[in-house]
């Protein structure tokens, strides 16, 4: 978007807004590749373990406090790694996708790693995708495509 005056006045506010907003993150080194490589392995590293330490390390019957101790280290991690605050609207944005994604989701997960047998959980967890592809087939009208399928089951 070199020429910002083809862009309507709208866009070129969010465009400006968006550069003051954003860091620039240097990409394409081999120090970022083996970052990279090493944060996508942690993932599911991280999320495999969740029943065994929720049953066999945390307190019983706090999953509030679970859900704090796994979802409190990331604002931390992310702000060292972004080094900037939201600005103006993407505060509410924020505050509401940190609800949704993280506070309520990590919330129910831990109520039902509480309660829920150690073989339900993960069957629960593994079907998932499943479940979201059909709910957007019915709710939203979104084709299923061939390729999802074996995603799915894989």
């Amino acid at each position: 978007m070199s020429d910002r005056r083809a862009l309507p006045a709208d866009e070129r506010a969010l465009t400006s807004t968006h550069a003051l907003c954003t860091a620039r993150i240097p990409t394409g080194s081999r120090t970022d590749t083996d970052l990279r490589r090493r944060a996508h392995s942690a993932g599911p590293a991280v999320w495999g373990s969740t029943y065994l330490v929720t049953t066999e390390l945390l307190p019983p019957g706090r999953p509030l406090l679970a859900s704090t101790m796994r979802s409190l280290p990331a604002g931390p991690v992310l702000l060292a790694i972004g080094r900037e605050l939201p600005c103006g609207a993407w505060w509410l944005r924020a505050l509401v996708l940190g609800a949704l994604n993280t506070g309520i989701f990590f919330y129910l997960l831990f109520v039902a790693a509480y309660h829920l047998p150690g073989g339900v959980a993960p069957l629960v967890v593994a079907v998932q995708p499943t479940v979201v592809l059909l709910l957007g087939a019915a709710l939203l009208k979104e084709p299923i495509r061939p390729a999802q399928l074996p995603a799915c089951l894989s």
